[in-house]
């Protein structure tokens, strides 16, 4: 994540504190973020230098018609006007660390070995909401050279109940006992 991404998303975090909108500002930008990966004609309108000059005129039209939040807009108008469209991703990935950090959410970022239903997912949020005693926003990951158990990232905080990470333990004992 970049500093730039940070600073923009701290800076519409804040705005949108002022007007009460922080929920709805991330729901709005991820959603405009979809948007902007999806559609081509977007995509080229607010980076392609050529078209500058009628960025203006016909984004304010395409935000007015979005449905976006008045805090949501501004941030998507200040990014094309500055040419800054390339740090999109980072300023949402930056607010929505910032909005759950005000809300008290942690956010734990989990790999597993296969794909987690809807049932196992909820059952690890609610294993580390009661563990780490706040609610938890959950992101799982597959990886499949865990082969099995799972890793989680909870700030500094990381569990690590792979079989990955168990055959290195013993290994490593092995290895200190045949010394």
């Amino acid at each position: 994540m970049s500093s730039l991404g940070k600073r923009y998303a701290r800076a519409a975090v804040q705005a949108a504190q002022e007007h009460d909108e922080v929920e709805a500002l991330i729901r709005d930008i991820i959603a405009f973020r979809a948007q902007f990966r999806e559609n081509a004609e977007l995509q080229q309108l607010l980076t392609n230098p050529a078209l500058v000059n009628d960025r203006a005129p016909v984004l304010d039209t395409i935000l007015e018609k979005s449905g976006l939040c008045a805090s949501a807009r501004n941030l998507v108008r200040t990014l094309a006007e500055r040419d800054r469209m390339n740090v999109l991703h980072d300023v949402v990935e930056a607010a929505e660390r910032i909005a759950d950090e005000l809300a008290g959410r942690l956010h734990a970022e989990v790999w597993s070995p296969i794909t987690l239903n809807d049932g196992q997912q909820r059952s690890l949020q609610d294993a580390l909401e009661k563990r780490l005693g706040r609610a938890v926003m959950v992101d799982v990951n597959v990886a499949p050279e865990l082969l099995g158990g799972l890793v989680v990232q909870v700030g500094d905080l990381k569990f690590d109940s792979s079989i990955k990470r168990q055959l290195e333990i013993l290994r490593e004992r092995l290895e200190a006992a045949a010394h």
